[in-house]
């Protein structure tokens, strides 16, 4: 019989070790789903207790092993393992969650258990490690802690009876076992009998069990590792996860503030151009009103013009000629062509003048003559012409020699002063220098020789001319000169008007084509822009559009499934009775399928994190090129300004000579010259004072040439300083390269060894699933053989419904394994990927280190310059201390004093202008560095914009690429609901046919009953034929429902379709109408400007027609053939106005009617969708 067990100590006792049970479960990750589901009863014995109890007591207790505890625990028969007490002792436990503390509620309990954990509280408590556990009972209740001392107190009085007694207790724990076995109910599983009959008989089974135990538990610590590892790159990778969202966020915001300062800027900058363009454009209105001016002051020259109507009958036809020639050359642009232009209409104008002459009957030799005359002059006259200009010219440049020459002779005058006051000798060089220059003078003063000769020729010409024209009759060379004279003089009036409208035209002319140019960019510009707007509204419309259907899909989807749901429910009632055995497979099933889920994104988020690591090396490898760049280019600069120090330091040492060579040429004179001055002491006394003081400024002037050249030397050591950390810098980035390609080769290798595990272990997994598949099979069987004698054919027909489930579930989870390999697949694909980028960088790393080497021999090269440098500047010092060495033996020689006064000076001199060159040279080099330096912070500054952008790029990458997984995630979704819907029908067709099927026997049950009744009772036939008239009419009702749903799915399904290819119509015909609108607004805008043109020609033709008529006057010939001209052009002005009038006309009114055409098919697609899909 079961001893009554006190109800309180026990559930002080559960509630004791509850809290070890909740770490151990945390400590080794199992998952534990008694809060989520405690309606369900789950057996106690999914609990390891005993492994919490052994690994107390060897926390307690360490003196003793593992192996001894286990021993001495099966040597007892209370103390077995605590998974098989309730099979053996029939002890089931509900787990009811308790509102207080989450504790099992206890119904019926074993009191052997209960003495067991009063032991173990018993030996904790009397341990070494006594105050933790003391601690935690403690942290309980106040009523639990009084019932646990009560319970300790009791054990404490019964340790010493219990060690006396230990074999009596032995005997008694085997006889309550066979007791328990006996009392249990009949009503239990024969199978478990069996099992434990064989566990207590044979001991190879519990050898192996044991084994079994060693390896579950070893598996249980790995994944408990494994999970612990997952669950802290899960919680690192979901902190960094929220620090790129929040940068995300605040890039998303910076960049709308930029694009919004852009889109500022941009309309400002507009806006401003718009305003100087009309500023341009009132400007040339003005020069426009201005040329209207001068065109009335051009017919204020016709009083001018009657004066000379005589003239005016001989040259009407060449004004006529010139007027055309006129309207050509403002067509033209270039001045060759009208200069070819204007020779020719002069060409034209003599041969029509000699025509008219040689019509003459009187004078026809005089005329002959006079155009020969004529020919001549105009030759010489443009000749002159040539000539004068050519003169002013060289006066021009005689002028600027002469200002020069007089400064010159200032400079020289100033060296007199200085000379004189020094020597007497100066007075001598500058009478010299005098001479010189007064040839000079003379020398610029005559004319060019060549000059001078064609004038003498022109001379003669026209003395010739004059002597035969002599031998000719005077009045009509009397005549013939007036009006040469007088056409000249108008010529040269023409002439001048013309050059200055021809300057006038060419300033407007550029001034307009620069401002048409500037018009055309920015139209371009603004096109280009406001085209990239339309794209993006483009792409912004149909993006919501598409949402707006996503949306209105997913409603619709959601609504039927929550129909479909509603009416699945009821269905369902019955099978979740039958599937709570099935629940535990398919949890564990998900839980690892979970946990590799994770283990791919983990994975996946890593390859994706190196990849954007090579990305990132990619750019510094960039980075670090074009830094290189930058470093050649400043030492080809470096390397130029060497060679230019050098070219100066060699034209220095030519001058050098040049000077020594003329000095001593200066010296030998001086010798000769100077003979009297040796006998005046107080003059070599004089001049020895002179001597030593410049002796000093010599010493002075050495000094100031060491502290250039150690200037020069800092400032090159400070270049060698940079050059270096240069290198410095470069090496440390290449060793910076080296780690990260090593550490992401580790990486890689991490990868694949991990990559290699998982694999083994789905490997394994599909193993145990596919042997627990079995298992379960064999299970499911053997119930369905014990449950078909028992259960009806209904039943029957249930459980294989859910057989067939269970195996599509299973097959489902092989093909999602199948899914995961080839994502694992890709996965060493893209480390291949991987493996190929590594050897391009360092491909790219090599060819990095022979720029290196390059860099490094120019930097010897430039090394190799400085030593020059050097020794030029050394043999500078040398040559200084040889002039002071000079001068200290020429005080001893009292006639050389003056020679050696005069070259110190001159060294002294060219000293002086080598330090100013140095001087310039260290200006021009400092001036150098500064524009380095600039153009390096100019580089930064773009190297930090294209940084910028480059981010900016990667942003918008990311969104994208976010976007489209968004939209992918989308499209998986619904194919996830598709599936569904499809095995719902197919779940509803199923149950359906059973249905059927089922009525149908119904019916035959009925049919067979109602034969079997015809003959005993005639009441039977009437209450068949009602069950036979409820069944038919329940099977149509259902099928008539069937068929609704159907149709009215296909119905929605063609709306649909029908809504779609509508909006699709829509967006064509609005995007065909912007194209039409755009070549309308094209065509309108080249109808517009041909129109102004033609307005502008009709200005400038009446214009022509006024000028023509007030100069003509009397003339009919040409007022005639300028009116008809003038005529003919307005009607052709007329007709082209008709003619764009007429085509804008018919434009409009084609579009009025494509417009009205669209607008009714829209009207009549929105009435009739269907007819749209015909279409």
């Amino acid at each position: 019989m079961t001893t009554k067990v006190n109800v309180v100590e026990a559930y002080s006792l559960f509630a004791w070790i509850h809290s070890y049970i909740l770490r151990f479960i945390e400590d080794n990750g199992i998952a534990h789903n008694h809060e989520e589901k405690a309606d369900i009863a789950i057996p106690f014995s999914c609990v390891p207790i005993a492994s919490i109890a052994r690994n107390l007591l060897s926390t307690a207790f360490p003196e003793f092993d593992k192996s001894t505890i286990q021993d001495d625990w099966e040597a007892r028969p209370l103390l077995l393992e605590f998974r098989s007490l309730p099979q053996r002792l029939k002890w089931p436990i509900q787990l009811d969650a308790l509102p207080e503390h989450g504790i099992p509620q206890i119904i019926n309990c074993d009191a052997n258990f209960i003495k067991v954990l009063e032991l173990l509280l018993g030996a904790l408590v009397q341990s070494r490690m006594r105050e933790g556990y003391i601690r935690d009972i403690l942290s309980l209740e106040n009523n639990l802690q009084v019932n646990l001392m009560t319970i300790i107190d009791r054990n404490l009085q019964d340790s010493n009876a219990r060690t006396a007694e230990t074999g009596e207790s032995h005997d008694e724990d085997v006889i309550r076992v066979g007791t328990c076995n006996k009392d249990q109910p009949h009503d239990y599983d024969d199978i478990t009998i069996k099992a434990l009959e064989t566990e207590f008989s044979s001991k190879e089974v519990l050898a192996r069990l044991k084994r079994e135990n060693q390896l579950l538990k070893e598996e249980n610590v790995y994944l408990g590792v494994s999970i612990e590892k997952s669950r802290r790159e899960e919680k690192t990778w979901r902190i960094a996860h929220d620090k790129l969202q929040e940068a995300m966020d605040e890039m998303k915001l910076d960049s709308d503030v930029q694009l919004l300062k852009k889109e500022r800027q941009i309309r400002s900058l507009y806006e401003d151009q718009i305003t100087t363009l009309r500023n341009e454009l009132t400007e040339v209105q003005l020069k426009s009103r201005e040329q209207c001016n001068l065109m009335q002051q051009i017919s204020s020259l016709q009083d001018e013009v009657d004066l000379l109507r005589p003239a005016a009958e001989r040259t009407g036809k060449a004004e006529i000629t010139i007027i055309k020639f006129k309207a050509k050359i403002e067509e033209l642009n270039h001045g060759k062509e009208k200069m070819h232009l204007l020779e020719s209409s002069n060409e034209s104008l003599r041969n029509r003048v000699m025509e008219l002459e040689t019509e003459m009957e009187k004078a026809k030799s005089l005329q002959r003559r006079l155009s020969e005359a004529k020919n001549a002059t105009t030759t010489a006259n443009v000749r002159v012409s040539e000539l004068k200009v050519q003169l002013s010219m060289k006066s021009a440049e005689a002028d600027y020699l002469l200002t020069e020459n007089e400064t010159l002779r200032n400079s020289l005058k100033e060296a007199q002063s200085m000379l004189n006051q020094s020597t007497t000798m100066a007075n001598e060089a500058v009478n010299v220098y005098e001479q010189e220059s007064a040839a000079v003078d003379m020398l610029m003063s005559e004319y060019n020789p060549e000059i001078s000769e064609k004038i003498a020729r022109l001379e003669h010409e026209n003395q010739e001319l004059g002597k035969r024209v002599k031998n000719e009759s005077s009045e009509n060379l009397e005549k013939l000169l007036d009006q040469l004279d007088d056409t000249n003089r108008l010529k040269a009036l023409f002439e001048q008007k013309y050059h200055q409208s021809k300057d006038e035209f060419a300033v407007t002319s550029a001034a307009k084509f620069i401002c048409e140019q500037q018009l055309a960019e920015w139209k371009m510009t603004c096109a280009m822009q406001n085209e990239e707007l339309l794209q993006q509204r483009y792409r912004c419309e149909e993006l919501s559009v598409e949402i707006r259907n996503a949306q209105a899909e997913n409603t619709f989807q959601r609504e039927e499934v929550v129909n479909c749901e509603a009416k699945i429910e009821e269905m369902l009632m019955e099978l979740e009775k039958r599937s709570q055995a099935c629940h535990f497979i398919s949890k564990s099933f998900e839980e690892s399928k979970c946990a590799y889920s994770q283990m791919q994104w983990t994975l996946s988020n890593r390859i994706d994190m190196q990849l954007e690591e090579l990305n990132t090396l990619k750019c510094r490898h960039q980075q670090l090129s074009q830094r290189h760049k930058m470093l050649q280019l400043s030492h080809e600069s470096l390397s130029k300004c060497a060679h230019d120090q050098k070219v100066c330091i060699h034209r220095l040492e030519m001058e050098n000579a040049n000077l020594i060579d003329k000095a001593r040429d200066r010296s030998v004179k001086l010798q000769i010259a100077n003979q009297s001055v040796d006998k005046s002491e107080m003059l070599v006394n004089d001049l020895e004072n002179h001597v030593c003081k410049q002796q000093i400024l010599l010493m002075f002037s050495s000094e100031r040439i060491d502290e250039m050249a150690f200037t020069m030397n800092v400032n090159r050591n400070i270049l060698m300083m940079s050059i270096e950390d240069l290198r410095s810098l470069l090496a440390w980035r290449q060793e910076q390269q080296q780690n990260q390609l090593q550490v992401s080769d580790r990486e890689i290798r991490d990868w694949r060894r991990r990559y290699r595990v998982l694999r083994e272990s789905m490997q394994v997994r599909e193993g145990k699933l596919l042997v627990e598949f079995e298992t379960m099979s064999r299970v499911f069987s053997i119930k369905l053989t014990r449950m078909e004698e028992t259960s009806m054919e209904q039943c029957h027909a249930r459980i294989e419904a859910q057989e067939e489930r269970i195996v599509a579930l299973l097959k489902n989870q092989l093909s999602s394994f199948a899914d995961v390999k080839g994502k694992t697949q890709d996965v060493s694909r893209r480390i291949e990927n991987l493996q190929q980028e590594k050897n391009d960088a360092s491909e790219k790393l090599c060819e990095q280190l022979l720029l290196n080497d390059q860099i490094r021999y120019k930097q010897q090269s430039l090394e190799i310059l400085n030593q020059t440098t050097r020794e030029c500047l050394q043999m500078a010092t040398e040559d200084a201390e040889t002039l002071a060495y000079d001068l200290v033996l020429l005080r001893d020689d009292r006639r050389m004093h003056q020679l050696a006064i005069e070259n110190g000076r001159k060294q002294y001199l060219n000293l002086e202008e080598k330090l100013k060159l140095l001087k310039v040279s260290a200006r021009s080099i400092a001036k150098e560095k500064e524009n380095l330096t600039h153009q390096i912070q100019r580089l930064q500054t773009q190297f930090d914009a294209s940084e910028h952008t480059v981010t900016t790029l990667e942003s918008k990458l990311i969104r994208l690429e976010r976007e489209r997984s968004h939209f992918t995630g989308a499209s998986d979704q619904k194919r996830h609901i598709d599936d569904e819907k499809v095995s719902i029908t197919a779940d509803l067709s199923m149950q359906v046919k059973l249905l059927s099927a089922e009525l149908k026997r119904a019916q035959e049950e009925a049919l067979n009953g109602s034969e079997i009744g015809k003959a005993s009772l005639p009441s039977a036939d009437s209450e068949s034929s009602v069950n036979e008239k409820e069944a038919n009419g329940a099977k149509l009702d259902y099928s008539q429902l069937l068929e609704r749903l159907e149709t009215v799915r296909k119905t929605e399904g063609s709306k649909r379709r029908e809504i779609l290819l509508f909006n699709a119509t829509l967006l064509q015909t609005q995007h065909q109408l912007m194209e039409k609108n755009k070549v309308l607004c094209q065509e309108i805008q080249q109808v517009n400007e041909r129109l102004n043109r033609a307005l502008l020609e009709n200005e400038r033709n009446q214009q022509r027609w006024e000028v023509s008529a007030l100069q003509c006057g009397s003339d009919t010939v040409p007022s005639a053939l300028g009116k008809r001209k003038l005529m003919e052009q307005d009607e052709k002005a007329r007709e082209l106005k008709g003619i764009v009038s007429t085509n804008c006309t018919k434009k409009k009114k084609t579009l009025f009617a494509q417009n009205k055409e669209w607008i009714e098919s829209v009207s009549n697609t929105a009435t009739k969708p269907s007819e749209c899909t015909q279409q």
